[in-house]
């Protein structure tokens, strides 16, 4: 196509780009959309293609492409910074993620294949639910046990405000009991209003018609990138929500109803047990996390909804109109140790099935083959889906242990705000506090300090990497200076040396996994060895090691103390993260990352962007497709991964619909791309060898096409601490870089003879003519600055027949 008949679609990255960034124009406007997700132009008629002006030095003047138009997503993951809240929520957000790490597929996919995806869903799925019973667990604590049950006993239940002392010690046992419940139905209110506000915003928008008549689903499994119903999960993420939530009433029904007694307490003990089993036998029902509707499941729900109902209303009646003392006998709420005990247990046995199951899969899975070189390697050894799992139980467990033992010590000092350590953890406590709640504070204070360890040692190992960089350094691509360089890397300056270093920088994600991963497994083990020494305790009588951790009273206190830090230094972090652009771009691609996939397994989780932007994007393509324009996707980091998902669902639709083919009229930039770096690694079965190569034949080049070669290229530098090549690696080969002369030169073949990747030279040596200034390294942004990237897009829009 001539380049006035092409569009060129820019999608940014993780770091909220504001549109005028995006575009790079400073006077942009809003042609469809919202502010969260939505697409720009130029209000400056001469400024609405993409130009490149040519500086002082360039070898290449004035380019002129095609019409440029942007897509800001950022609104949907940064913007507010209430939505920080939402990393107090992270056992969520690792649940959701980790069966979307399961390794890949084997070649030759059969019935054991099947079962394995089955149960590798389902344990996740079990484990989630169990991960909203731990996170009201510890309201429940604070509230029904803490406050309602034991201030009842107490004599120096006294916070000093007089508004705490007038709520816990001028009512009736009952009545406070009423009082302590609020606190988790609140909560719940909260998780419920959130949850419904987040389906209407994300998982309610819809698709084409060609991909509304897509696939049947008759598996619980969710679909690959490819399918039509990938990104339409509004009717599994309500089903879901819903169990999740009566779950989490059906915990604080059965713990009232147990502490109130009378035949009340009865109905409500059995009510919030039932409900919590209706949920557990729903989960293993295929269809029940399928996307069709189902009457069944919404009768089933309805009618757990109504026996919650009586049954908290037959509770508030009796709480609120007698006056009797509760059944208190000098211990802790009847059941809220044992249950939390044996649920940390039943976690961990989940877990370690889960495990199992993930190596066979792992075992049987092929090989990333087909696209470009062979690879990459499997992230945290292919067992992603576990750590991540193992990682979620350990920190739901610590934070309820904290909040508890938090809430315990301030209940009981004189202090506002901040209690003492022996507030927490006296020699003669003033509450019974659960041993596997005192333990978890152990281990949380035990696990922060190896955390501590491994990070000092690899502060020091960097610095000394670092102070004494080399080209024959660990990390440092043998030869990429002198080809990228020349004769000036034979000189023995500060730039060369500043200039490995930010390569150097550029390759630290790539190791960053295995201690990670250690630290996890850390964790694991921290977690089975206090849950094995309580149910010794339990069963057998064998209490040395409960014993010697009972004495461990600093310990604990300072782990309660780490846990809230821990929690407030979230907030705080994710709060910065949201706001400031800087930051969005060093830790902003893990919550982007969290946030991609549809909430199919824990439906609480950050909402997913992806429902809408996905949507968003294909209908564009459709729209500007129809109106006779090709286009020119050219997308950023984590935009270079809803583009891939958009190019899938795109192929689904033009084999539903041959005769509005879409794809033929599309080309693909992707720069600072994550496909293979990241993607590719921790979820081979969707981003494996094979998706890409799908991308890949989506733009093999027509017949009668003016350059023979694929309609897509990646951009890439050494110094980009988070994109990469697609075609190999990690880690990257020596690539010349990529100079054009011409709009029609290819990009420098050698990466498996794809002409996909074409590497650029990040940073100059030199200042540029004129100036005085050492260009820093542009590291993951700002690529359309350079020329080669207009040059690669009019490239790539002349390929469009």
């Amino acid at each position: 196509m001539r380049i006035q008949q092409v569009i060129e679609l820019r999608v940014h990255g993780v770091s909220g780009t504001p549109p005028e960034d995006l575009l790079d124009r400073p006077d942009v406007m809003l042609l469809d959309g919202d502010k969260r997700a939505g697409f720009y132009r130029s209000t400056n008629p001469a400024d609405v293609n993409d130009i490149y002006e040519s500086r002082p030095g360039d070898t290449v003047g004035r380019l002129h492409g095609p019409y440029l138009e942007g897509y800001a997503w950022g609104g949907l993951t940064s913007g507010s910074a209430f939505r920080a809240l939402w990393l107090l929520l992270l056992p969520f957000a690792l649940l959701n993620v980790a069966p979307r790490m399961r390794p890949a597929d084997p070649a030759e996919p059969g019935r054991a294949h099947a079962l394995r995806m089955y149960l590798i869903w389902l344990l996740c799925r079990l484990l989630a639910l169990s991960s909203t019973v731990v996170f009201v667990m510890a309201f429940v604590g604070v509230g029904v046990d803490l406050i309602g049950w034991q201030c009842d006993r107490v004599t120096s239940c006294d916070t000093g405000p007089a508004w705490s002392d007038s709520l816990l010690l001028e009512h009736t046992a009952p009545h406070r009991m009423l009082a302590g419940a609020a606190l988790p139905l609140l909560v719940i209110g909260l998780l419920w209003y959130i949850g419904g506000r987040t389906i209407k915003r994300y998982e309610q928008v819809g698709v084409i018609a060609g991909l509304r008549a897509g696939d049947t689903v008759k598996k619980s499994e969710p679909p690959g990138l490819g399918s039509t119903w990938m990104w339409r999960n509004e009717a599994p993420v309500r089903r879901l929500r819903a169990a999740h939530l009566q779950t989490a009433i059906g915990v604080v029904v059965a713990f009232v109803g147990r502490a109130s007694g009378g035949w009340e307490g009865d109905v409500g003990t059995v009510v919030g047990i039932a409900v919590i089993a209706v949920a557990v036998l729903m989960l293993p029902v295929p269809n029940f996390t399928t996307p069709q509707p189902a009457r069944v499941w919404t009768w089933l729900t309805a009618t757990c909804w109504l026996a919650l109902l009586g049954a908290a209303a037959a509770l508030i009646v009796r709480l609120g109109w007698v006056t009797h003392r509760l059944r208190s006998n000098g211990a802790g709420l009847p059941g809220y140790g044992a249950t939390a005990m044996w649920l940390l247990v039943a976690e961990l046995v989940l877990a370690l099935v889960l495990l199992a199951v993930v190596v066979a899969a792992q075992v049987a899975a092929a090989p990333q083959k087909g696209f470009g070189a062979d690879g990459p390697r499997p992230g945290a050894a292919g067992i992603g889906t576990w750590v991540l799992s193992i990682m979620a139980v350990f920190i739901g467990a610590v934070f309820t242990a904290g909040v508890y033992l938090y809430a315990a010590g301030w209940l009981h000092s004189k202090h506002t705000l901040i209690p003492r350590p022996s507030d927490i953890t006296p020699d003669h406590p003033s509450f019974a506090v659960p041993e596997v709640i005192k333990d978890a504070g152990y281990s949380y204070a035990v696990a922060v300090l190896i955390a501590a360890g491994v990070v000092v040692l690899a502060i020091f190992e960097a610095a000394v990497v670092v102070w004494l960089i080399n080209d024959r350094s660990p990390l440092i691509v043998a030869g990429s200076g002198a080809t990228d360089y020349g004769v000036q890397w034979s000189s023995t300056s500060k730039r060369k040396k500043a200039i490995l270093r930010a390569m150097w920088l550029g390759r630290v994600v790539d190791i960053a996994a295995p201690p990670l991963t250690a630290l996890m497994g850390a964790g694991a083990v921290l977690s089975v060895f206090v849950a094995g020494a309580l149910v010794a305790e339990q069963t057998v009588g064998w209490t040395r090691v409960t014993d010697y951790l009972d004495r461990q009273r600093d310990l604990q206190a300072y782990g309660a103390y780490a846990v809230v830090l821990t929690l407030l230094l979230l907030v705080v972090l994710g709060y910065y993260t949201f706001r400031k652009r800087a930051l969005r771009r060093s830790v902003g691609i893990l919550w982007d990352l969290a946030s991609f996939w549809p909430r199919l397994s824990h439906p609480l989780a950050a909402p997913c962007y992806a429902e809408r932007a996905v949507p968003d994007l294909v209908e564009r393509a459709r729209l500007h497709t129809d109106n006779g324009y090709g286009l020119v996707l050219a997308a950023h980091s984590q935009g270079t991964v809803l583009s891939a998902a958009v190019v899938m669902q795109l192929r689904r639709h033009d084999e539903l619909e041959p005769e509005h083919a879409i794809v033929p009229k599309l080309a693909l930039l992707t720069f600072g791309c994550v496909l293979r770096r990241l993607y590719g690694r921790f979820f081979p079965a969707y981003f494996g060898a094979p998706a890409l190569d799908a991308v890949n034949d989506a733009f093999a080049p027509a017949t009668d096409a003016p350059v023979q070669t694929t309609r897509w290229r990646n951009l890439w530098r050494y110094t980009d601490y988070l994109g990469g090549p697609v075609t190999v690696g990690p880690p990257p080969v020596v690539q010349p870089p990529w100079h054009a002369v011409l709009p029609t030169d290819p990009a420098s073949d050698g990466l498996g003879g794809l002409h996909i990747d074409s590497h650029l030279v990040d940073p100059p040596f030199d200042p540029r003519p004129g100036s005085t200034d050492v260009p820093k390294p542009r590291r993951h942004s700002d690529f359309w600055k350079d020329p080669e990237f207009q040059r690669a897009v009019i490239f790539l829009a002349l390929t469009i027949p």
